[in-house]
């Protein structure tokens, strides 16, 4: 049979580990908006650049 000890340890010890996982979930699901993030603002730097090109072939044609 477990004593009290034994049990309030075991407690412990499984608390910790849930609070290990949950800032290891915490973590990776912010590295995960961070990444979609990034895609974002590559897409939107992307677009400009587009934009900025289109722009750019037609000033030369009305000259």
């Amino acid at each position: 049979m477990f004593s009290l000890f034994t049990l309030g340890l075991d407690l412990l010890w499984r608390l910790a580990a849930l609070d290990f996982l949950s800032l290891v979930a915490a973590g990776a699901f912010a590295i995960g908006v961070a990444h979609l993030a990034g895609h974002r603002v590559g897409a939107a730097d992307d677009l400009r650049l587009r934009a900025s090109r289109h722009h750019g072939k037609q000033a030369e044609r009305q000259q």
